[in-house]
């Protein structure tokens, strides 16, 4: 979570884009588009805080809570997360996140 989250705050777009899991809503194979997506995102804010709020380790399958708080020229964001994390080939992979 915190490699992506630091992925993020320096517009390492092929990190993010290696690093998520092909079941995921944002995944695609169109990378050079999706990689446009997570730059414009990357250079439009502020990461400003990533705190982590409860980890639960599986062998396949890990769950991280996590409080975000990011500023953009529309809004300040703070958003708290349950993020789903698999396991492949001693690799882990965002899967999906539940807002809360």
């Amino acid at each position: 979570m915190k490699s992506r989250y630091s992925a993020y705050s320096f517009g390492l777009v092929k990190y993010i884009i290696k690093t998520t899991h092909n079941e995921n809503i944002e995944y695609s194979l169109d990378t050079n588009s999706w990689g446009k997506e997570i730059k414009e995102f990357s250079l439009n804010t502020d990461f400003l805080g990533l705190k982590i709020l409860d980890f639960t380790d599986g062998k396949d399958i890990a769950f991280v809570t996590f409080e975000a708080t990011l500023y953009s020229k529309q809004n300040d964001i703070s958003f708290k997360e349950r993020s789903k994390f698999y396991k492949l080939s001693d690799m882990w992979f965002y899967h999906s996140g539940e807002f809360l």
